[in-house]
């Protein structure tokens, strides 16, 4: 049986773009997954929305914060709820192909790979694609604080290696280059160079 990968999406405001979102996750063919919301906006009315148009399916869960607290506490509470054996990142504005799954997860397998990530395009609020931002085939601590080519959104990640000193930092950006700096001591960072996610 295919392994569960649990979708990490937090949300803030972005009701426009939310169910394209999560669509893009539906609409994979790879199908053992589930969808981890973190609603992290004192405004619930968006919640009401997405509720009604998501909540009943079976693999679709939500988490409230009790404040908003930034887009690192909610992952990572994201992350302590997730029950799969890989844990995927998308945020509410991002895209998935619909082969994203699918075509990443046997990439990681063939290659016995701990994290990927992999090339994506970047596009306007039309859905035109502006450019390709490339996947190198690797990123070490050293090249990652020239140029981080880690798109949150394309990361797929065993979640074994993602231990309790392995989260995101609280900071108002480049949280997750923090915490892509703190795995590449331990472990390989691997690009796959397929276009799979649009940001």
């Amino acid at each position: 049986m295919k392994k569960k990968v649990s979708v990490i999406v937090p949300y803030y405001k972005n009701l426009k773009y939310i169910f394209q979102c999560l669509q893009s996750i539906y609409n994979q063919n790879y199908k053992n997954f589930e969808i981890i919301l973190v609603y992290d906006d004192n405004n619930k009315n968006d919640l009401r929305v997405i509720k009604k148009k998501f909540g009943k399916h079976k693999n679709f869960r939500i988490f409230v914060n009790y404040k908003n607290v930034g887009v690192s506490m909610s992952r990572n509470k994201g992350i302590k709820k997730a029950k799969g054996y890989y844990i995927a990142f998308l945020d509410s504005d991002d895209l998935w192909k619909k082969g994203k799954l699918k075509n990443q997860i046997s990439f990681m397998k063939k290659n016995d790979i701990n994290f990927s990530y992999t090339s994506y395009n970047q596009i306007d609020s039309k859905g035109i694609k502006i450019k390709i931002v490339s996947a190198p085939k690797s990123q070490t601590y050293e090249s990652l604080l020239r140029d981080c080519k880690i798109g949150t959104s394309t990361v797929i990640i065993k979640k074994k290696i993602l231990k309790k000193n392995f989260r995101f930092s609280i900071l108002k950006t480049k949280e997750d280059l923090l915490l892509w700096l703190q795995l590449s001591k331990k472990y390989d960072l691997i690009g796959y160079n397929k276009v799979l996610s649009e940001w």
